[in-house]
């Protein structure tokens, strides 16, 4: 479950928040998830399909980590509008603390 939630957290925070969308559909993380569904792996879900999945979301993070400045500016839309403007500099330090 947890390597399975990293990936749902590296996926939101390293793709949508600066707007470079992972590009596969993650059941797990879609809007019709069941709630902390990607804190365990279901039946149809084999060790090897999560650390693929862990896999291919971490070179999408790292990708958006190597192109965009510290600075870069994004929005994390599911935190409240108040505070939602971060920097890649600001999500680097919450996900490594997280």
């Amino acid at each position: 479950g947890l390597v399975k939630h990293a990936a749902g957290v590296e996926q939101g925070y390293f793709g949508e928040t600066f707007g470079r969308p992972f590009g596969e559909v993650v059941p797990a993380f879609g809007d019709d998830a069941e709630a902390n569904q990607d804190m365990w792996a279901t039946a149809d879900e084999s060790r090897e399909d999560i650390l693929a999945l862990h896999r291919r979301v971490t070179e999408h993070a790292d990708a958006t980590i190597a192109e965009l400045p510290l600075d870069a500016v994004g929005r994390v839309a599911w935190w409240p509008d108040e505070r939602n403007r971060v920097t890649l500099h600001q999500i680097l330090v919450h996900v490594i603390s997280d």
